[in-house]
């Protein structure tokens, strides 16, 4: 087969909702899917669309958004390399709940709703899964209304850096390019606020920043 489809079985295991399923049913998925190769800035699905299937990606990183009347962004979470989306409306057969597009180009997979509901009748294991991936989703979303609800957006943009950092030695590094706008759009802030308080950040030696990456060099100030 395409060279993709080995890439895919593989980033199918490391997807939460199928890593508890054997090789013969991986390949069963996948081969039920086609290849999508997506440009920056695409919008690979739009709030209010049909549901088509489900979306795996294989490369790349994409925005799961939401906009309101007056055309403002906020941005509910990342999908990356060995993530899965679109899982909610193939269930519920309702419109889409949000938008995805690509802020990097990116590979993905797209396997068709009616051969991914048959794998659910079939699967006991995989409708199992499927729940407990929701549920996941749903405490996830529940924290992040709790943030922007609750806490101001120097506290928020701190939960969001915390949130992403990973331990490396002394320091704690989040390893992806979140430009200031992505930030405040997944805060629900303004790109100059981000800018300023990241800047303030930066000059108390709180954090050293490059176009790939963050380091947090010590504890975050908890207030600003």
């Amino acid at each position: 087969g395409p060279e993709w489809v080995e890439r895919a079985e593989q980033a199918l295991t490391q997807v939460p909702l199928f890593s508890g399923l054997d090789g013969v049913v991986c390949r069963e998925i996948v081969s039920q899917g086609r290849l999508q190769c997506v440009s920056r800035g695409a919008v690979v699905v739009t709030e209010g669309d049909a549901p088509k299937g489900l979306y795996l990606v294989l490369s790349g990183r994409l925005k799961v958004f939401l906009n309101d009347d007056a055309g403002r962004e906020v941005v509910l979470t990342i999908e990356e390399s060995g993530s899965a989306f679109g899982e909610i409306s193939l269930l519920d057969e309702e419109p889409r709940s949000a938008s995805v597009a690509a802020i990097e180009p990116c590979e993905l997979v797209v396997i068709g709703k009616e051969a991914l509901l048959d794998l659910l009748r079939q699967n006991p294991e995989l409708s199992l899964a499927m729940i407990r991936s929701l549920a996941a989703l749903v405490r996830r979303l529940s924290g992040n209304i709790r943030t922007l609800a609750l806490k101001n957006i120097y506290s928020r943009l701190i939960h969001l850096l915390e949130s992403r950092a990973q331990q490396e030695g002394d320091h704690r590094v989040i390893h992806e390019r979140l430009t200031h706008q992505l930030m405040a759009d997944m805060i629900g802030a303004s790109r100059e606020m981000v800018s300023r308080i990241m800047s303030d950040l930066s000059k108390g030696g709180y954090i050293e920043t490059s176009r790939e990456s963050i380091c947090i060099k010590r504890r975050l100030p908890s207030g600003w």
